[in-house]
């Protein structure tokens, strides 16, 4: 069927599963994998189409969502129009990413929460982005941003400083892709 995804010996129609033959245990748990990296992906595709359809299209973008997906995609849409695709983090769930999309001005910001989240993640992904949320506010009562104290220029500045102190790992800045471009580490 036409719009069928099509992983190996797995075929994933709009209903379920079709497995073709006898797949290994190694497939089998590939295919698995896959599952995971679509499950922990979709709700930035939506997102993502739907900013794309309503720059190129502007309110026509409207006429290609239901009524009864409307008020979810729409979130979708603002998480990822508020993160950055550079600045999102593979193996940090959706849910990592909405607790910073308040902080769309300041991305270091942003960056420097998620990174924060990533090694909780592995081990507890709910706690973790409880966590993040958490962190979230220390991190914006840190830069004044809810006290008043300091601006937003300040509060970016001392942001970066912050997220400049820690060495970054290897694939944080995923969304570099041209070989000269210099990078972190």
């Amino acid at each position: 069927m036409s719009g069928d995804l099509v992983h190996g010996a797995f075929r994933l129609t709009s209903t379920g599963l079709v497995v073709k033959g006898k797949p290994s245990f190694d497939a089998w748990e590939e295919c698995g994998s896959y599952l995971q990296r679509i499950e922990g992906a979709i709700q930035f595709w939506i997102g993502d189409w739907l900013n794309f359809g309503q720059h190129a299209y502007g309110e026509k973008y409207a006429q290609a969502v239901s009524e009864t997906q409307a008020e979810t995609w729409r979130h979708y849409a603002w998480v990822s129009d508020n993160v950055d695709a550079c600045i999102r983090i593979h193996n940090l769930s959706w849910s990592h990413h909405l607790q910073v999309a308040k902080l769309h001005d300041t991305p270091d910001v942003q960056r420097d929460l998620l990174a924060q989240a990533l090694p909780s993640a592995a081990v507890q992904a709910g706690n973790a982005v409880a966590r993040l949320g958490t962190g979230l506010g220390s991190m914006r009562h840190r830069i004044g941003m809810e006290a008043g104290d300091v601006d937003a220029d300040e509060g970016r500045t001392i942001a970066a400083a912050a997220l400049a102190g820690r060495s970054y790992w290897p694939g944080l800045f995923h969304c570099y892709t041209v070989p000269e471009l210099p990078r972190t580490n």
